[in-house]
């Protein structure tokens, strides 16, 4: 009797456990329920939801958008293209990367070309370029992934020219790279076509601290010249010469100076942020461009003609420019 008792009284201590358990579990139910329906990013809309996600897609940093992704199963659903997308520009920022290597023989990580501040590309530095490469440089810059980046430089870029200019004026136009303070491509095939791509690109939004712009052994021509006249009355700090070093050492002095205010000509090391009165223009060199009579007019109008007033040298040689030019 005892026993029945006692086998009575365990069965109804394990019904009630059980009870208590399944209250237990549809409240936590209910609490999470309530938790995601609180969750602020499901009261924006589809559309809403898209252009969040796409800027945190960074191929340089995809767990962001990843941990995003698993907040909520309702904020799954706008993400997958965009989560698909950003895989294959997360590979393709990798192929860019492994053009360099470190010390330690290893290629480049996706976190060494984000702090990098300074590519130096092309043939001539055994870091040849692809159409995917120029696209993804382009993706970078409109994701503004390379913030630190003071120094681009392209020498001998061999069969891309109009095409890879291009593809990376196309993602900087939408884009910024905030410490950018010199761009160069020589002896890259740049036509006018590629001109005028890169032209639309140089604004003071996208490359707020440019100063430097280098061309040369290009074929820009008179139609090229016209298209970057533009953004040179923009931006009126630019100095404009014709071949990049290999590596970014500080153009020497015509004459030293005992002034203790610093050259025009920055030094190799990007500036953080974009000098709020910057120094006019001092050296212009466009050297074997193709720049005809007509080009130089468009250099020379209004108001253009004012930078010339400061300018300390211009270079136009090798080009084809007559005598009433």
């Amino acid at each position: 009797m005892v026993t029945e008792v006692q086998v009575s009284a365990g069965e109804d201590v394990v019904a009630a456990a059980e009870e208590e358990a399944h209250v237990a579990v549809e409240a936590a139910g209910e609490a999470s329920a309530s938790a995601a329906l609180a969750c602020p990013l499901l009261e924006l809309s589809y559309d809403e939801l898209s252009v969040l996600v796409h800027s945190l897609c960074d191929p340089l940093q995809p767990q962001l958008a990843l941990q995003l992704s698993s907040v909520a199963s309702g904020i799954r659903a706008p993400m997958k293209a965009q989560l698909l997308e950003l895989r294959a520009q997360h590979e393709a920022a990798l192929q860019l990367a492994a053009l360099y290597t470190r010390q330690s023989g290893l290629p480049w990580s996706c976190a060494d070309l984000r702090d990098a501040e300074q590519l130096l590309l092309g043939d001539f530095h055994g870091r040849p370029l692809s159409s995917t490469h120029w696209r993804t440089l382009g993706n970078l810059a409109a994701r503004q992934c390379l913030r630190k980046l003071g120094t681009l430089v392209v020498i001998e870029d061999s069969g891309n020219g109009d095409e890879g200019v291009g593809l990376f004026s196309a993602g900087l136009r939408r884009g910024c790279l905030p410490s950018l303070t010199r761009l160069g491509f020589s002896n890259s095939q740049l036509g006018p076509v590629g001109a005028a791509a890169l032209a639309a690109a140089l604004t003071s939004r996208a490359v707020p601290a440019l100063q430097i712009l280098r061309f040369g052994q290009s074929q820009i021509g008179d139609a090229g010249m016209i298209s970057l006249a533009a953004p040179l009355r923009r931006l009126p700090a630019l100095q404009v010469s014709p071949s990049p070093s290999p590596s970014p050492k500080p153009s020497p002095s015509p004459s030293p100076s005992p002034s203790p205010s610093p050259s025009p000509i920055p030094g190799p090391s990007p500036s953080p942020s974009p000098d709020p009165n910057p120094d006019p223009t001092q050296r212009l060199w466009l050297f074997e461009n193709g720049i005809g009579d007509v080009g130089l007019s468009a250099l020379l109008a209004e108001p253009m003609s004012a930078v010339f007033r400061t300018l300390e040298q211009l270079d136009l040689h090798n080009n084809r420019v007559r005598n009433t030019g």
